[in-house]
């Protein structure tokens, strides 16, 4: 069965496709991939116990700071969406952490029955092959036992296409107005869900016999409404944060954060942006401490593959080029060290998707690990964590709060480095100075 196709029969009349057809056997199917979809999430949870994601105390931060008039991190509330912090915050305090873990184990079960229903539009084989593989993935199932957006998106992600597929066959402007609501929801759990927006060409490409008229008339449905939403919702940011975006930060991360971190080829002789880079490390960055205790020039900060060099960057760009600004100078960095080094680029990208397809989890032991150093090979640097010594946990606090949270237990995963918090100002729209060995140690603790 064409998966663009307008599904006729020979008659002519529309027949239903995909999950639609209620026919006995698809429910019956339905039924047991649910059943078996929990089972193994059951199973998995045996091995991998629900575990604090990447950045997850910032998710609880912006749940209890967005009922504040005068947040304490209000930088926070503009580089999070608020789904993934209302859904976590929010059965945090109705049930806990066995309330979280029973709701993603909706989401994984929700999920895997989405999977089955895509295959579905080929065939009966092809959706069972679908469903068992991607419940049997480790990885993918590992997903849905950290605390942070990425099960929310991952499982969001899967029923949108799932209803895609579903409704492919109809033209009908009501049903592109509500992909577009489902895209900004996306949007809302993770800024990532922008890229989205490329299902604005999917009338182009349906085979049916449609009028170029009908077909962008069905495209600015869904981008309109996509861009409407995500326009009032960054005009609440300018009202309530003075910031109008939807999500901060996102020049800083991609591909910057890559290119420095991971990648490491950013370099004075790339462009003209990177040497006005280089010229702002010299006069701002290096003479602040632990900087300048530590006698570190440019060429060991740019080479060090230390996060919180990135963190510190994205403070020096608002210091220097201005807040307004959303960073368009690294980015501007970023491209030209991709430019320069396509080869590299390209090759770490690669590199990360094999990575990431191949990865294994490891289960976790009687007690948290202690903190990986982070890389650096820049000279100078410390094995005890790079080249600005022991790594912190993002800036923010590893004591968990005392409103009855009960701290979980960890899994030992191989990931990229995470990104480290950045700075935040002062209510005189200052940075303060900067007096201990860690960058990000000026970022208040969250629970006392």
């Amino acid at each position: 069965m064409d998966v663009l196709g307008a599904g006729r029969g020979r008659s002519g009349s529309r027949q239903s496709t995909g999950w639609g057809a209620a026919v006995p056997a698809a429910r019956r199917d339905l039924l047991v991939v649910a059943l078996a979809a929990a089972a193994i999430f059951v199973l998995q949870a045996t091995a991998w116990p629900l575990t604090r994601g990447r950045d997850f105390e910032t998710y609880l931060a912006y749940f209890n700071q967005f009922w504040e008039s005068a947040p304490a991190l209000p930088t926070l509330m503009v580089v999070r969406t608020p789904v993934a912090p209302f859904v976590i915050g929010g059965l945090h305090k109705l049930g806990g952490p066995l309330l979280i873990e029973v709701t993603l184990g909706v989401c994984f079960v929700l999920a895997i029955c989405a999977v089955y229903a895509i295959g579905a539009t080929w065939s009966r084989a092809v959706a069972w092959a679908g469903a068992l593989l991607t419940a049997g993935y480790p990885t993918y199932g590992s997903t849905f036992h950290l605390l942070n957006a990425d099960p929310l998106l991952a499982c969001g992600v899967v029923l949108w296409m799932a209803s895609v597929c579903h409704w492919r066959a109809s033209a009908s402007l009501r049903g592109f107005l509500g992909h577009g609501v489902a895209v900004f929801l996306l949007v809302m759990t993770h800024p990532s869900a922008q890229t989205l927006l490329l299902f604005s060409a999917f009338p182009f490409i349906m085979r049916r016999r449609l009028d170029l008229w009908r077909r962008g008339l069905l495209s600015a449905a869904f981008g309109g409404t996509v861009a409407a939403l995500l326009l009032l919702y960054a005009t609440y940011n300018l009202v309530r944060y003075q910031d109008f975006t939807v999500a901060r930060y996102g020049p800083a991360v991609v591909p910057f954060y890559r290119v420095l971190v991971v990648d490491r080829i950013v370099h004075p002789d790339n462009g003209p942006a990177t040497r006005e880079l280089v010229r702002a490390i010299e006069h701002d960055l290096i003479e602040r401490e632990p900087y300048r205790s530590m006698g570190l020039d440019v060429a060991t900060v740019l080479g060090s593959a230390d996060p919180r060099v990135w963190a510190d960057l994205v403070a020096l760009s608002d210091r220097v080029w201005g807040w307004h600004r959303d960073h368009a100078m690294l980015r501007a960095v970023a491209l030209e060290a991709i430019r320069r080094r396509p080869g590299a680029y390209l090759g770490g990208v690669g590199a990360t998707l094999y990575s990431t397809l191949t990865e294994r989890t490891v289960p976790p032991a009687g007690r948290r690990p202690p903190v990986a150093p982070l890389p650096s090979s820049a000279p100078g640097a410390s094995r005890a964590g790079g080249v600005l010594g022991p790594a912190t946990t993002r800036g923010f606090s590893r004591t968990a709060p005392t409103t009855g949270w009960r701290p979980v237990r960890q899994g030992v995963r191989r990931r990229q480095p995470s990104m480290s918090a950045p700075q935040e100002p002062g209510r005189d729209g200052r940075f303060p100075p900067r007096s201990s060995g860690s960058l990000s140690g000026t970022v208040p603790t969250l629970w006392r």
